[in-house]
């Protein structure tokens, strides 16, 4: 399931070239998306469901080694990762639960990627939607959720399901070898206002939902 409200021409390319079943869920704000995922699911007969952002330069290897980390070794979740920026040497892993229900700069103890386990599966609390997946079952016990009143447009999913998983005693474990690249060139800022080819097209084109299957 890409999250896909950006035009980004080398993400969208990366994720284009995915030879694997997808759904493009375009031009959905995030409080949109807590109706429309789990329409998705239920209109679909797969097994585990992958979500993934539109602003990473992914590749079939890490969506593979998510799909294995839940099909073979049956996490219950199962996340990718990515830089958050080019530049602070932090990874979108995390070392403990949040430290704030609420996003912040300091809610996150992000592992950077000097400090990174050499271990095949690392434990995380922050599912990043860089290729985070569940099985059927847990997307309906864990549907998709972001912050922010009914009225607006939401954000920070990823936060709002740790937050319900690590209440539940949930675990989250990143394949090391599922690094997909992020393109926001600082993590601390919303850049869809500087740059043009991250602009949104939520509330400007029609949103639908188109499978490529």
């Amino acid at each position: 399931m890409i999250m896909n409200p950006r035009r980004i021409p080398e993400c969208m390319l990366s994720l284009e070239n995915i030879d694997r079943p997808k759904v493009w869920l375009k031009n959905y704000s995030e409080r949109e998306l807590e109706q429309i995922i789990p329409r998705v699911i239920d209109e679909s007969d797969f097994d585990y469901y992958v979500a993934v952002s539109d602003d990473v330069v992914a590749w079939t290897g890490a969506y593979d080694s998510v799909c294995r980390a839940l099909e073979v070794e049956k996490f219950l979740v199962a996340t990718g990762y990515c830089n958050l920026d080019p530049f602070c040497g932090l990874t979108s892993l995390t070392a403990s639960p949040p430290r704030e229900p609420w996003p912040t700069e300091q809610t996150y103890d992000w592992i950077s990627f000097r400090d990174l386990p050499k271990r095949p599966y690392i434990r995380t609390w922050h599912p990043s939607f860089a290729f985070t997946g569940m099985s059927r079952a847990m997307w309906a016990k864990y549907p998709w959720r972001c912050f922010g009143s009914s009225g607006n447009a939401g954000w920070a999913a990823d936060l709002e399901l740790s937050i319900r998983l690590m209440r539940d005693g949930v675990p989250i474990y990143a394949p090391r070898d599922a690094f997909i690249y992020h393109t926001k060139h600082d993590w601390k800022r919303v850049e869809y206002q500087d740059n043009p080819d991250k602009r949104l097209f939520v509330g400007v084109d029609a949103a639908e939902i188109v499978w490529e299957l």
